[in-house]
């Protein structure tokens, strides 16, 4: 169910709507915003892009700028520039571009629905740009921006928002710089307003389309709020979104691009000659033979997920330098839940495991740790090297081909020659190898606390034997161990968590009671920072291939 709830928004007078208006502050540079804002003192980009109201250089992220947001904030509201309406409304949004038309609901979300899986997201963020957005957001004590989202198709809400098009817009404009028009109508009838609170009560999920960063500010201000037990009562539970049909024909979508530009100095010749040293260049004219090269490229998708997973490890074996194995990629590219048998390695056995995951009552997290990485190779090539010299000792390729038996009987030998710690992660592959069937048969047979509980097992496995959790020599900076033993202390003896992926740095796994997940979850970030905890859900596919899509 999608909780929307109607608000009383702050906007600029018909007469100055063109004069306040401006662009988002995130597609636009600090420069560009002082140009456009110019000598235009009711401009919002003095609140958006308040750096431009201090000499050009000024750091962005200068605590005085963001006094100064919330300084014109109010004086805008002061001078008449900005009206708070006298009472709850929801809004029709109109925008116009290249010929087509978008209708969206400005409405206010609620925040929590993001963290029950109501609403979905399809992209990760970056903690800079949530400490910006957070810093403004608290400053201002309101969402300036709305964040954009998708429902799907209603004929209720159709109707509805035709009846209020149909009249005279609130606002009804072209903006000078792109040429966009932008047109705005009030739904202030209060049936209105309460019948589409109900048609979105019914849908059981709303998707972000664009703004991941600005919900997650939302997300994260409603943390603040709650846990310093300020504006509890004014709003802070809820964040402006604006609703796009997601099957209403002028709603477009784009590709998404990534383009490294206004390098310095940047010579585009001189940048393709020196990628030929590690690329096969070749130019093409025109896009229907660049069309027909990816198709080919990714044969029609009838590459296999393990043919896609083996790619992905080259990738990293070869061009990154990482020593890793093939089960994070495997699972990746099949997707939902997967035993793997790697004994055959060029012809792993996979098998999805049916596991209604929704229903078992937990949530899967995945917390950063926020370890770097870097520098740790060697830590991760040692377990395969030392598993490798096991193995030599056998004259064997890999452990499986060794009978545990033999490998106990042989310990003294093997220790004085290898060293203790390549014994113990060789255990640790004993133990893991025997664990997986159970927890697979747990899953089958719907033992969910089972599966659980060797979940645990296999951890302190990982932990105390494989020894993938604290790099050699680390005293100060023991981050996947910290998070380790937050997990324990917000658990409470209850679900289950590991080290997840290689370990060393990274991220931790838990598999969370949906009854105590929000508080896992402030808990968590109150001691590695905002955003650590990450709630997950799995997919039931893997890689799959996109399609154009005409207009």
């Amino acid at each position: 169910m999608a909780v929307i709830k109607p608000f009383k928004g702050i906007r600029p007078p018909k007469s100055m709507v063109e004069e306040v208006a401006s662009r988002p502050y995130d597609v636009l540079n600090s420069a560009e915003a002082r140009a456009e804002a110019g000598d235009n003192e009711k401009s919002l980009y003095h609140i958006i892009k308040p750096e431009i109201n201090f000499p050009e250089g000024t750091d962005e992220h200068d605590p005085c700028v963001y006094e100064s947001a919330a300084e014109h904030f109010q004086m805008f509201q002061d001078k008449g520039w900005l009206v708070q309406d006298e009472k709850e409304n929801y809004y029709v949004y109109a925008q116009t571009m290249n010929g087509k038309t978008q209708y969206g609901l400005v409405v206010g979300a609620y925040v929590p629905d993001y963290m029950n899986g109501v609403i979905k997201k399809h992209e990760l963020t970056r903690r800079d740009k949530e400490e910006d957005r957070m810093k403004h957001v608290r400053v201002n004590n309101a969402n300036i921006e709305p964040v954009f989202f998708a429902y799907p198709d209603n004929a209720e809400l159709d109707a509805i928002v035709a009846k209020y098009t149909a009249g005279t817009p609130e606002y009804d404009f072209i903006a000078p710089g792109d040429g966009f028009g932008h047109t705005v109508w009030v739904i202030d009838q209060q049936e209105d307003i309460d019948a589409i609170t109900k048609a979105f009560a019914a849908m059981p999920a709303l998707y972000i389309a664009d703004g991941h960063h600005r919900y997650e500010t939302g997300i994260n201000y409603r943390n603040y709020c709650h846990e310093n037990k300020i504006n509890e009562d004014d709003g802070c539970d809820s964040i402006m979104m604006m609703l796009v049909d997601m099957e209403h024909p002028g709603l477009v979508v784009f590709p998404t691009h990534r383009l490294v530009r206004d390098l310095a100095d940047f010579d585009a010749e001189k940048a393709l000659e020196s990628c030929k040293e590690f690329f096969d260049i070749t130019e093409y004219n025109d896009i229907a033979t660049i069309e027909s090269n990816l198709m080919e490229l990714y044969n029609e998708g009838k590459i296999s997920p393990v043919e896609i997973a083996q790619i992905g490890q080259y990738a990293e074996n070869v061009y990154f330098g990482k020593p890793c194995g093939l089960m994070d990629q495997m699972a990746s590219a099949v997707g939902s839940m997967v035993t793997i048998d790697f004994f055959e390695k060029e012809n792993p056995v996979i098998e999805k495991v049916e596991f209604d995951f929704a229903a078992c009552g937990h949530a899967l997290c995945i917390i950063d740790s926020r370890a770097s990485h870097a520098d740790l190779t060697d830590e991760y090539a040692a377990i395969t090297i030392e598993l490798k010299n096991i193995c030599n000792y056998f004259g064997k390729d890999v452990l499986t081909q060794i009978e545990e038996a033999d490998f106990v009987a042989a310990i003294p030998a093997l220790r004085e020659q290898f060293g203790d710690r390549a014994v113990l992660r060789a255990y640790h592959f004993y133990k893991e190898n025997a664990r997986v069937p159970k927890q697979v048969a747990a899953l089958k047979n719907g033992d969910f606390d089972t599966f659980l509980k060797l979940v645990k097992e296999s951890g302190y496995s990982s932990y105390m034997y494989l020894q993938n959790v604290i790099p050699a020599g680390y005293r100060e900076h023991q981050d996947v161990a910290l998070s380790l033993s937050l997990c324990e202390m917000y658990l409470g003896g209850r679900g289950a968590y590991r080290v997840h992926g290689g370990g060393f740095a990274g991220t931790v796994q838990a598999f969370v009671p949906v009854d105590i997940l929000e508080d896992f979850r402030k808990g968590i970030d109150a001691v590695l920072g905002e955003g650590a905890c990450h709630i997950l859900s799995i997919r039931p596919h893997g890689g799959v291939e996109a399609y154009k899509i005409d207009n």
